[in-house]
């Protein structure tokens, strides 16, 4: 395994360099998310959406990317309805355009859909596909 930091990790546990096997994973990882990445817009092109499931501590999610749409459990935007698109600690915060919030986040009102990220075993394809989205 290896962490986001750069550093491999072997099985035992003990920390390893920037050598070849970090550099080997990464391009593992870039090829299988090209590879999924292809298989996905396949599918958007076949089915008109793509879904996406995201398992965190707090909630399941299922979400579902279509060619002018986002949806998550119950709420759905449209392309041209979102406003704002942020992350913050594995949380992708993704605001309509009738969300509006006070300092410091009080008296807030709107729509704001909330994505764990960081338990979503295939972020990077989700990631790139909500980026052509947008």
């Amino acid at each position: 395994m290896y962490r986001q930091s750069g550093k491999y990790h072997n099985l035992k546990g003990e920390e390893g360099k920037y050598g070849w096997k970090f550099l080997f994973l990464c391009d593992i990882e870039n090829a299988w998310s090209a590879f999924l990445l292809n298989d996905l817009i396949r599918q958007l092109k076949t089915q008109g959406f793509v879904q996406f499931k995201s398992e965190s501590y707090l909630t399941s999610k299922q979400i579902e990317i279509g060619s002018n749409y986002l949806k998550c459990n119950d709420m759905k935007f449209n392309k041209w309805e979102i406003k704002e698109v942020s992350s913050h600690q594995g949380m992708l915060f993704i605001d309509h355009i009738n969300y509006e919030s006070k300092y410091l986040g009080f008296k807030t009102k709107g729509d704001r859909m909330v994505i764990p990220i960081n338990d979503m075993p295939n972020k990077k394809a989700f990631l790139t596909l909500l980026n052509n989205l947008l």
